[in-house]
């Protein structure tokens, strides 16, 4: 068997056998310039030699099968060859010399014919591709290695088409009538042998076809050479080429008054006015547009490199990705990257700030020191952004170059990954009695059910086939939950089914009592819970992401819902009308952690800005901006809102003290290590877990003054744990089913109960627990009722045979517990003995 590879090799190659030995490779130059060392396509023969299923042995003599006629079809599109001798690699052994022959063909008859003003040709191992393009009586012919990193290795040489054409298509005849002596020669060996193709003898014919079509195509009128624009975009007022008009020139003055770092870009772009229909694909040739970049450092201008500024722009922003994604992180960093003659260094330091180096390999680069993030990633992808436009403007046929589409989409998500981490400037507000509610005295208290034993008896059992037990509620005298493209309400009293109501999918939440449901769509539907008929509609943004929702209201606040809605947004929808009431876009990526404390709305997007919204008009009423984000919800203690910054995979994290009325920072502490749960207020604390080089601990801090109280090992809220602040201690319900309290005043533990086996027993998927009337309702195997003060147990409901992976508890201490597969219980308080 013969196999003649088309290949490319940029690397060392180790040595293969005496079958290899015949192994020769084409060396492609354009004009007189060769293009040596940085291409390598290599022809050469294999040589296999098996037994076929009769026994019978192919022989071993070399046949190179349109080896010759491939390298002169490659030669007479200025494609020289020359033998090397050189060794190949294992990845070349698959490509033949006549498939590549062919493809070369078929594009060069394409172009001749006048059906394609520009044909692309592939190799098809090795990420080389050569492209053809017309010109009047000549073809364009280029040569280029694809991939992140694109190399150039000749491009636009002028080749006469009619000679070319005229030389393919001996070289295709040539090739077929090697093929058909070798398979005549293969024909005692029966059919499916190594080495005999039955695909052959159509191949063959396919290429003597296409060499008497190119023998007899006459070479059609080409498209004339499109009128090249000069575009200048970005910093275009500084250019280094344009001579001020005088010492005071206003665009220069006006330019230096805007930023520290800018950058410009000029380049040649051809002026195509119509696209034509074609599959969308990558082009890389169409990005390989000569100009020059330059940049402005601190109002003066300086030349950068010149080259093809839109590959370039490619590993800017590349680079503009990787500095944004050290400084979300807290990590500092030192990045190189090379496009052609263009070299950009960046060093990102601890702090935030910036250096940058840009300039011509063998010229002194432009350094530019205490720049920030924004300023180096942005004007990265601002101008990629504008060399995009500029191109699509004049070239209307790339609008389905899927390379020039990406590099829009990677700036773009540049771009706003910069808007996040950008921190906008910090507001406070100038009335905050303004946003102060009064006190509203608590109704309607629980009776107390910690003075002494309690005995829970079972009163009734249902099954909700498909129950989510994530969106089943408890409200006022009925549990409503969603299933399967249903609504159900049962009575909390007997279980009975009060009503059901067929429903699209939708993400289902509780506003007071208001059912809201929100489809992906958009829909919003609110629905009253005494039948489950939707009352109000309304359409938003359709959300990306989680369903987030949180009810506002009370005195001086309409009562409203509000949900999160597009990627980035907040909108607020009135309980009673359905009405939108006001809208409120984001900085950040809509990961929403909301937290309501009166009037005011603490919004955490995971952006680097901690913002309280007015929960009754929409406005901002402050704004905390942070080198950190905030991705966790914040908590509220007195009249502080504290919350956590850092990612779960950075180095360090923060805690931030912020007034809740005015917005003004009250303190701000470093914590050794990142956060892993949000913030939790006990007492004159505040509690967080933080881990570092993967050892977790529980850190409390001061609430007034962010003063380090005491910090012990993580006892397993890194872990899945459940918590909650009790009076003056924290209470965790941790996956090794355990149950136990810290003190908040030290850390120290003051009671701790066993309640399931971490490995034998099933845990409910919920561990928080439940505090009402001064017991301690915790889920586990069963649901253990116990005194916060001690850990006494209170009383035990034993669920039997379903685990409580939802458990309610109403204002009479009744129980109510759902598994995820649709059993639903319900337990009362038993009758109690008392001494009178």
């Amino acid at each position: 068997m013969s196999i003649i590879c088309v290949v490319a090799n940029d690397h060392a190659r180790p040595r293969y056998d005496a079958q290899a030995s015949d192994a020769r490779n084409f060396v492609g130059a354009m004009g007189t310039a060769s293009i040596g060392a940085a291409l390598e396509m290599t022809l050469f023969v294999v040589r296999d030699t098996a037994s076929s299923t009769s026994g019978g042995v192919i022989p071993e003599e070399p046949v190179g099968v349109g080896l010759a006629a491939a390298r002169s079809a490659f030669a007479a599109l200025g494609l020289d060859v020359s033998p090397d001798g050189a060794d190949l690699p294992p990845s070349a052994r698959t490509a033949t010399a006549v498939t590549a022959l062919r493809d070369l063909l078929t594009a060069t008859l394409d172009v001749a014919e006048g059906r394609r003003r520009k044909a692309l040709v592939p190799l098809a191992d090795e990420p080389i591709e050569v492209a053809l393009v017309r010109r009047a009586g000549d073809v364009l012919v280029s040569c280029y290695r694809t991939g992140a990193v694109p190399e150039i290795l000749a491009l636009d040489r002028p080749v006469r088409l009619e000679p070319a054409l005229r030389s393919c298509a001996e070289a295709a005849e040539r090739a077929a009538t090697e093929m058909r002596a070798r398979l005549d020669a293969t024909t005692a060996f029966p059919r499916g042998a190594r080495g005999v193709d039955p695909a052959g003898v159509p191949f063959a014919d396919e290429l003597a076809r296409l060499a008497d079509r190119a023998r007899t195509t006459t070479i059609g009128v080409g498209p004339d050479e499109p009128a090249l624009v000069e575009l200048r975009v970005g910093a275009q007022e500084l250019d280094p080429s344009v001579e001020p008009t005088s010492t005071d020139d206003p665009p220069r003055a006006a330019a230096k008054a805007r930023g520290a770092w800018r950058l410009g870009a000029s380049m040649l772009v051809p002026r195509i006015d119509a696209g034509g229909e074609r599959a969308a694909s990558v082009d890389l040739h169409a990005l390989l547009l000569h100009g020059r970049i330059w940049a402005i450092a601190r109002g003066r201008p300086f030349a950068i490199a010149g080259g093809h500024v839109l590959l370039h722009a490619e590993r800017m922003v590349s680079a503009g990705r990787s500095l944004v994604e050290a400084f979300q992180v807290g990590r500092a960093t030192h990045l190189r990257v090379r496009s052609g003659d263009l070299a950009v260094a960046l060093r990102l330091g601890r702090e935030g700030d910036v250096v940058v180096a840009l300039g011509e390999n063998g010229r002194e680069p432009v350094a530019v020191p205490d720049l920030t993030v924004g300023e180096v990633a942005g004007s990265f992808a601002e101008l990629a952004l504008a060399l995009v436009r500029a191109v699509l403007r004049h070239d209307r046929s790339q609008r389905k170059n899927l390379r020039l589409l990406a590099l829009r989409d990677d700036a773009g998500a540049l771009r706003r990954a910069v808007r996040e981490v950008t921190a906008a400037p910090a507001v406070t507000h100038a009335d905050p009695a303004r946003l102060r509610v009064p006190e509203v005295a608590a109704v309607n208290e629980p009776p107390s059910l910690d003075a002494g034993p309690l005995r829970y008896v079972e009163r009734w059992r249902s099954a909700v086939d498909g129950l989510d037990v994530h969106e089943t509620f408890l409200c006022g005298d009925r549990l409503v939950g969603s299933a399967y493209g249903r609504l159900v309400a049962l009575d909390r009293d007997s279980g009975s089914l009060l009503w059901s109501r067929s429903v699209e999918r939708a993400a289902t939440m509780m506003a007071g009592a208001t059912l809201v449901r929100l489809t992906s769509r958009g829909e919003l539907s609110l629905c009253d819970v005494a039948d489950g008929e939707a009352y109000a509609t309304t359409r938003v943004k359709p959300r990306v992401g989680r369903a987030v929702g949180l009810a506002v209201g009370g005195p001086g606040v309409p009562p409203a819902v509000v949900v999160a809605e597009g990627a980035s947004g907040l909108v607020a929808v009135d309980l009673r009308t359905g009405e939108a009431r006001w809208r409120f876009a984001a900085r950040g990526r809509g990961g929403f952690r909301l937290r309501r404390a009166g009037r005011v709305l603490v919004v955490a997007s995971g952006d680097t800005a901690l913002v309280g919204i007015d929960a009754a008009t929409g406005e901002l009423a402050w704004r905390r901006p942070e080198r950190t984000r905030f991705t966790s919800a914040p908590v509220v203690h007195r009249e502080t809102c504290i919350a956590a910054g850092g990612l779960p995979d950075g180095d360090d994290g923060v805690m931030v003290a912020v007034d809740l009325y005015a917005g003004t920072l009250l303190w701000r502490r470093v914590l050794d290590g990142a956060p892993l749960s949000p913030p939790i207020a006990c007492g004159d604390v505040v509690v967080i877990t933080a881990a570092k080089q993967g050892v977790s601990r529980m850190v409390a801090l001061d609430a007034a003054t962010g003063e380090p109280r005491w910090s012990v090992p993580d006892p397993g809220v890194g872990r899945g744990a459940a918590w909650l602040a009790v009076d003056d201690c924290i209470v965790l319900n941790t996956r090794g089913g355990t149950v136990m309290a810290l003190d908040a005043a030290t850390g120290t533990r003051r009671w701790m109960q066993r309640l399931a086996h971490p490995l034998a027993d099933e845990l409910p998927h919920r561990l928080e627990p439940v505090l009402r009337g001064g017991a301690l309702f915790v889920p586990s195997v069963a649901v253990h009722v116990v005194r916060p003060s001690d850990g006494a147990t209170l009383g035990r409901i034993e669920p039997g045979d379903i685990v409580p992976d939802l458990l309610r508890v109403d204002e009479r201490g009744w129980a109510f517990v759902a598994e995820d597969a649709g059993q639903i219980r319900g337990y009362a308080v038993g009758p109690r003995l008392r001494l009178v």
